[in-house]
């Protein structure tokens, strides 16, 4: 059953490529659809779907051998996802911030349309048009709403120009960075319409950031009511056969804050 599809992947396979390998031997039942995306502890990262019944296996892993995308949303299918991203081909990561690269257009004002009773201040103000108004021009067109093709859309360009011109020098600086992405597509509560008067209003209600390499298996974790990080070293954690079962709570239920008033006294 679908249901307990992630429960079959995580507690039977140590890799991706044994769940990939291990879904040819077994029958998933429920409706006709459904998507997973799954990571392991060497960095590697599969889209498993099931479309009109079909089982399909993507590779999204990343790095200097692989060729995925690295982001995720839940919906629709990972095909058209990726057709979906040649829509926003035109942004790029750099920008100048120069004249319009066509002089045909761009136009001083005139002096003789200056009125006679214009301040000299006025005059300093007069603009060369078009020009730009501040920066970031270079995502004009950039999606900002909450649909699942939008934020898969902010999330891939966001990270690869980031990536780019920014790369992370270290763990805390790849934290900061995934911080920074996660922040880019969260849902505030009330801003997404619900579909009927039954349907609950979306919200982000957890976020986490999960951290694999060499001997490093941690999760960090924060709630929409208490955005202060948490972390779990499961390096630490007995997963042996009878092992007792712990748990740890998610959302906190009020406001986080740190108080730094002490530091000002």
């Amino acid at each position: 059953c679908k249901r307990d599809f992630t429960a079959w992947a995580l507690g039977l396979h140590s890799t991706v490529d044994e769940v990939a390998a291990g879904l040819h031997g077994v029958r998933v039942v429920g409706d006709k659809g459904g998507q997973w995306g799954l990571h392991d502890a060497q960095g590697a990262s599969i889209v498993i779907e099931f479309v009109k019944g079909m089982l399909t296996v993507h590779n999204n892993s990343v790095g200097e051998n692989n060729t995925g995308i690295g982001v995720m949303t839940n919906d629709p299918t990972w095909d058209w996802q990726l057709q979906n991203l040649n829509n926003f081909a035109a942004l790029q990561p750099g920008w100048y911030g120069g004249p319009h690269n066509s002089q045909l257009i761009q136009r001083d004002v005139p002096r003789e349309a200056r009125y006679p009773w214009a301040t000299k201040a006025y005059d300093d103000e007069l603009p060369t048009v078009p020009s730009p108004i501040g920066h970031a021009y270079n995502l004009l067109g950039l999606p900002g709403d909450g649909s699942p093709p939008s934020r898969f859309v902010r999330a891939f360009y966001l990270r690869g120009f980031a990536l780019l011109q920014a790369p992370p020098r270290d763990l805390n600086g790849t934290l900061v960075l995934m911080q920074e992405l996660l922040n880019s597509v969260y849902k505030v509560l009330g801003s997404v319409a619900a579909r009927n008067a039954l349907d609950p209003l979306e919200t982000t209600p957890l976020s986490s950031i999960q951290v694999k390499g060499p001997g490093t298996r941690q999760i960090f974790y924060r709630s929409r009511y208490d955005m202060t990080w948490r972390r779990i070293d499961l390096a630490r954690l007995d997963f042996s056969p009878g092992a007792k079962k712990r748990s740890a709570r998610v959302a906190m239920g009020s406001f986080g804050f740190v108080d730094a008033t002490p530091e000002l006294l």
